[in-house]
């Protein structure tokens, strides 16, 4: 993740079907997906793209989402590769996710892993209730400060 509007992300889909890897980029208002069958880059098609920006925006972004956690628990403290984290688990109502995925449940369940040492989010874990088994989203976050370059798909 870039701010303003650039993210790199790839996700590991497991159905009953079997599993896929999907990789996704997104500048500004152009998004790409790989075709899960053939891994290349195609434009996202339309309603599978989201308002990336909004990601890093003041009152909707990452940062008001966690303020806005319910019934918060904290959790054993956790290693995370070399990286000490405190854990915190509680629920997010899914309208505050709705720029992002508007058909989440009402109701999702989060976790939190928060470097000890930084605070800095090192890990999120969203769980849709509803569906058997329940999707989970795992978001991962790294090598901050780092340079990253996020570029269109050749």
């Amino acid at each position: 993740v870039v701010a303003p509007d650039r993210v790199l992300a790839s996700a590991d889909i497991q159905t009953f079907l079997g599993s896929a890897q999907i990789g996704y980029i997104a500048i500004g208002d152009e998004q790409w997906l790989t075709n899960p069958l053939s891994g290349a880059w195609e434009p996202a098609p339309e309603g599978m793209s989201a308002p990336v920006g909004l990601l890093f925006d003041r009152d909707r972004g990452i940062g008001s989402l966690l303020t806005k956690i319910q019934n918060v628990e904290r959790l054993p403290d956790e290693r995370l590769g070399e990286v000490e984290t405190i854990r915190l688990r509680g629920t997010l109502p899914g309208a505050e996710l709705a720029f992002l995925a508007p058909d989440l449940p009402e109701t999702l369940g989060i976790e939190l892993w928060v470097g000890a040492a930084d605070d800095r989010v090192r890990r999120i874990l969203l769980t849709e209730t509803g569906s058997e088994p329940p999707t989970v989203w795992t978001f991962d976050f790294s090598a901050f400060d780092a340079p990253v370059a996020i570029e269109p798909p050749r």
